[in-house]
């Protein structure tokens, strides 16, 4: 029992003799460290590894950090009105269920997936990598969707920032054109560590040989 003078204290009165930073302190210090976390540590990761995030997705879990701790405090508050008729309730429900979708909708056009570079100006498009790279990012072809570069990309597939630096020594025997050419028409081949073999292997038919050469001209050159 929370008394002075031997009188009770309401919640109002706890929260006016200090309750109030009880009631915060522990979610303001960890929604602190969540967001100091996004930042620093989502910032120094290198690309490759699949947890390198831009600037919009480090706002957008920091705004999750945040509502986080505020629905935390909003817990420990006991005197907030309470919604007494089914029909306030169904109303609240059905309130925060149109909100959280619309905002899951709202962020997925923000912020899709998937980020496809877009070129400043319309270039023409002569040597084999600047085709090889154009191939790379067609959605048609789609090995973005899959890999990543410089943390621009999917992470369902390994990173290939350093490919053309480390590729050679993937395959004992192999040279990085051919390590590159057998990843594209036989991916199965060879399956790197924590990733599943998930990439198509109807590559060698959708793709014309000239087309391939592009793509591992072009894979060579990511260092």
């Amino acid at each position: 029992m929370n008394t002075e003078d031997g009188v009770e204290l309401d919640e109002p009165q706890k929260i006016k003799r200090g309750g109030l930073v009880a009631i915060v302190k522990w979610p303001l210090i960890t929604t602190v460290a969540i967001v100091a976390f996004i930042w620093i540590v989502f910032s120094v990761l290198p690309p490759e590894s699949g947890w390198h995030f831009g600037m919009s997705f480090k706002l957008l879990f920091s705004l999750f950090a945040i509502a986080g701790g505020l629905f935390f405090i909003f817990l420990k508050v006991g005197d907030l009105p309470q919604i007494r008729t089914q029909w306030k309730i169904f109303a609240s429900i059905a309130s925060v269920y149109l909100v959280t979708i619309g905002a899951l909708v709202a962020l997925g056009f923000a912020l899709p997936q998937y980020e496809i570079p877009k070129a400043a100006e319309e270039v023409e498009i002569t040597s084999a990598r600047e085709r090889g790279r154009a191939l790379f990012y067609d959605p048609v072809v789609g090995c973005y969707l899959c890999h990543s570069i410089g943390g621009v990309g999917a992470t369902r597939g390994p990173g290939l920032s350093r490919i053309g630096e480390i590729g050679a020594s993937r395959r004992p025997g192999l040279s990085l054109e051919e390590y590159l050419r057998e990843s594209i028409i036989d991916p199965t081949a060879y399956i790197t560590a924590d990733y599943p073999p998930i990439m198509p292997t109807n590559f060698g038919d959708r793709l014309t040989e000239e087309q391939i050469a592009d793509l591992i001209d072009f894979m060579k050159s990511i260092r």
